[in-house]
């Protein structure tokens, strides 16, 4: 509230009582605009009723049993990697998940290094430096294929999305 500048009634004096303040006409944010729909968030699972005698079974493959596997000790685990000033880390969160899953697959002796670059330049529902949802990322290695990272390394990291190179199939 504020003091207001007009004379209170029946003395010429401004008021020093707080006067409310005005309310706004319009919404200062409207809130998020109406697009294509809900982005993708991955599989969810599903809500399931709790008896009290449910437990979820393990999965002895991944050290689910209790083992103690470790999975950053095998060579299935990709490289920490630095995504520079380029937001691009949903093309790394996307393409290592897939090194991993292609390592498992292969029997897990040989980890595969595949190209940030690549997905981040040519996966046209993402938007580069900008941001992205790893989810697209599958969508583009399963729709169009990916690069090795020798084929065509990442240099996005000073910020500006560098072009791909020739691997890009648009």
């Amino acid at each position: 509230m504020r003091p207001s500048s007009q004379p209170t009634p029946g003395t010429s004096k401004p008021s020093t009582q707080p006067q409310p303040k005005p309310q706004p006409t319009t919404r200062p944010n409207p809130g998020p605009k109406p697009g294509p729909g809900p982005s993708p968030v991955g599989p969810v699972a599903p809500d399931l009723p709790d008896d009290g005698n449910t437990t979820p079974a393990p999965a002895p493959e991944t050290g689910g049993d209790g083992s103690g596997l470790d999975w950053s000790t095998k060579k299935c685990m990709p490289p920490i990697q630095n995504q520079g000033a380029c937001g691009s880390c949903w093309a790394f969160a996307g393409v290592s998940v897939a090194e991993s899953a292609m390592c498992i697959r292969q029997g897990g002796n040989n980890l595969v290094k595949l190209s940030e670059q690549n997905v981040a330049s040519c996966s046209t529902r993402n938007s580069g430096c900008s941001g992205g949802v790893p989810v697209w990322t599958f969508e583009h290695i399963q729709q169009q294929g990916i690069c090795k990272a020798e084929e065509d390394p990442y240099t996005s990291g000073n910020g500006r999305l560098a072009a791909s190179s020739s691997c890009c199939r648009r």
